[in-house]
């Protein structure tokens, strides 16, 4: 993989961790502002920002399954997936800690542990996902076969997701059929996850043409136009906020992160500020970690995204979390042993 290609992930996961932050900056606003001219610059924030952890399960499909990087199994399974659980664990403890602190909940404090803090499903996501890297690797050894699981994933994980979603803007009960049906067959998640890995992979190994990056470049920029649209269209229709077509199965989430993630990887070029991408970028798992803490404890402090008129102050507060996450990351990175936890 040439240098330009990881000068690159280091600058998408940068702008990634920072659409994270917006996102969740407006997520809670999404479901309690409704209805106001507040609620609008939440879905327009939401809208824009979905494609963040699709991008980060891309990057890590194509840095795993390249190649030229050789498969050992020790490694994977020691010291990345090891790393994993142990990270969870360690912060989940600590969530739990700030979440009850002063409460006697046993229970409650040995679930949040157990299950972690909201945010941290991608990392049971991204751990499945390690755990299944030689079998993805054999996939990807044949383009025929890399192309059908792709198309078999983008199908189950995208495809029947998106048209059951729109069926019920028209239909709910025959949604609610459609989707209990689907659900039995615990494929959509699976799917979903393993195709943004997959594909990932793909778009390094045989590059989209003039004419196929273009397009998809097109289908990208309209689609969170097209989902904040949709969103107000079918919240007004029910008289309370929808938030299906917000998701990371949503077909939408699918192309506005699959042209972003070849727009970096197609177009970016080496130049002053990459040594700058690449130390931030060794710090985007850590403030993931902990910037949903710094947000916690801006609540508690008086410090909200409804402090202000949102349109302004929703990117001003992602990007004050997004310094004091960093700053604190940096802190953290200079504590022996807890550095190897962030």
């Amino acid at each position: 993989m040439s240098t330009d290609k990881i000068i690159a992930f280091d600058s998408l996961r940068v702008f990634a961790i920072f659409s994270v932050i917006i996102l969740h900056a407006s997520a809670s606003l999404f479901s309690e502002l409704y209805p106001s001219n507040e609620w609008l610059a939440a879905n327009f924030y939401e809208s824009i920002s979905r494609w963040n952890v699709s991008v980060f399960f891309m990057i890590s499909g194509a840095l795993f399954l390249r190649k030229s990087k050789k498969l050992n199994l020790k490694r994977l399974y020691s010291k990345n997936i090891f790393h994993i659980v142990i990270v969870f664990f360690f912060w989940s403890i600590l969530y739990a800690i700030y979440e009850f602190w002063g409460k006697c909940n046993f229970s409650a404090i040995l679930n949040n542990i157990l299950i972690g803090p909201h945010h941290f499903w991608f990392l049971k996501a991204l751990l499945g996902l390690y755990i299944a890297i030689p079998i993805f690797r054999h996939i990807v050894s044949s383009k025929k076969t890399e192309i059908f699981f792709l198309l078999t994933t983008f199908i189950l994980g995208i495809v029947i997701p998106s048209l059951i979603v729109t069926v019920g803007v028209f239909d709910r009960p025959f949604e609610q059929l459609l989707t209990g049906i689907y659900d039995k067959f615990n494929v959509q998640l699976i799917s979903t996850y393993s195709f943004y890995f997959v594909i990932g992979h793909y778009f390094i190994e045989y590059p989209l043409n003039y004419t196929g990056r273009h397009i998809l470049y097109f289908l990208g920029a309209i689609s969170p136009f097209a989902v904040m649209l949709s969103s107000y269209y079918v919240s007004e229709l029910n008289g309370a906020p929808f938030m299906p077509f917000l998701e990371n199965y949503f077909i939408c989430t699918a192309l506005e992160a699959s042209a972003i993630y070849i727009l970096f990887t197609s177009c970016y070029k080496s130049g002053k500020y990459d040594v700058i991408f690449a130390q931030m970028s060794k710090r985007v798992m850590g403030i993931y970690i902990v910037h949903v803490f710094i947000m916690d404890w801006f609540t508690d402090i008086g410090i909200n995204p409804t402090s202000c008129n949102l349109i302004f102050f929703i990117p001003i507060y992602s990007l004050l979390v997004f310094v004091v996450s960093y700053c604190f990351v940096v802190v953290l990175q200079k504590i022996p042993l807890v550095n190897k936890l962030i």
